[in-house]
């Protein structure tokens, strides 16, 4: 189950639409893309072992003393040859987005009901993965112009929340029609 807690993002992509439910029911929605970079320990919420199978140890020989404090020294490539970008095919839906903007929280925005897709995933060298994905949603009225404008920044914070069900945390949504996406 993917979930950030304050995460520096940068804001890549906006695409406001009209979603039609029927034919009278018309909703403003939206899709946000964000990027961030992180630690590679990220994977293994996704799968369990994914960060181990795609990153291996420093050699004993480039270690220094800051790796040898730590048991966590997963930051080589296994593979560096291999073009290290990937798809992963999570959808989960019923996600609570905060974007915070400041000390006061008055400009903060809060989004929920928003759709998790279409992540890419590209590891680095050094135990750093990039990962980019989108969030769709309807926000309400006042919140479309200020996460239009939010494009303009460079970086924002993140907080992603899935949502709480018992034991079955993550609605699968792979049954949705791809227009409800």
């Amino acid at each position: 189950m993917f979930k950030l807690s304050k995460q520096t993002c940068v804001p890549s992509g906006f695409n406001q639409h009209i979603e039609r439910h029927g034919k009278i029911d018309k909703y403003a929605a939206l899709d946000l893309t964000m990027i961030a970079e992180m630690h590679n320990s990220v994977l293994d919420m996704l799968a369990p072992g994914l960060r181990a199978q795609w990153f291996k140890p420093k050699p004993k020989s480039e270690e220094d003393l800051a790796d040898q404090g730590t048991d966590d020294n997963l930051v080589c490539l296994r593979f560096p040859e291999l073009q290290s970008t990937f798809t992963w095919d999570y959808k989960g839906a019923g996600y609570k987005c905060f974007f915070d903007f400041g000390i006061s929280g008055d400009a903060d925005i809060n989004l929920v009901d928003m759709k998790l897709h279409k992540m890419k995933v590209e590891g680095k060298n050094g135990g750093t993965v990039k990962i980019e994905f989108k969030l769709s949603g309807k926000p309400s009225r006042d919140d479309i112009v200020p996460l239009y404008f939010m494009q303009e920044m460079q970086k924002v914070t993140l907080t992603l929340e899935p949502p709480e069900f018992g034991d079955s945390p993550q609605m699968d949504i792979e049954e949705l029609e791809d227009d409800e996406i």
